[in-house]
């Protein structure tokens, strides 16, 4: 609590600079779709089966008042899933990347932010991101991204 404390007017005196429209906020999270209910709604009991544990990771983006909800990443295990085999992937409403391992890479983040800016064309933004150790603290080549990194264990 003391580091957010002291980390609290910091954090405000970046926020000052600029307009909620221009303060985005960039997390990612996992997405168990395939995990079963412990406790389904029904009477009936369920079968005990080993619990599916894969899940791809999903990166989220939008702007402080909601006016910009930027497309979503989806970072999943294969470069080219059989379920995209028919698909043209660029008609999609979110932006696919294979990785083994099913997590954010300093790679990764580097290709979001860069796509990010490109999409920021003629303005001055702030990102907002975690202090995660696949957040490189330094991006090279950003234009209209001004990158702000929250203090550690203040998510």
């Amino acid at each position: 609590m003391e580091n957010i404390e002291h980390a609290l007017p910091q954090i405000g005196a970046k926020l000052e600079n600029f307009y909620w429209k221009d303060i985005y906020n960039m997390d990612e999270t996992g997405l168990f779709y395939r995990l079963q209910v412990d406790h389904p709604l029904t009477t009936k009991q369920l079968e005990r089966r080993k619990k599916d544990k894969e899940r791809p990771a999903v990166i989220v983006c939008s702007n402080g008042d909601g006016s910009n909800k930027v497309p979503l990443w989806v970072i999943g295990k294969f470069a080219n899933p059989r379920c995209f085999k028919h698909v043209n992937i660029d008609n999609l409403n979110y932006h696919y990347q294979g990785n083994k391992k099913i997590r954010m890479t300093g790679l990764l983040f580097q290709d979001f932010v860069h796509w990010f800016d490109a999409r920021m064309t003629g303005r001055k933004v702030l990102l907002i991101v975690d202090n995660c150790l696949a957040h490189p603290k330094f991006v090279e080549g950003l234009r209209n991204v001004e990158l702000f990194f929250l203090p550690p264990t203040s998510t």
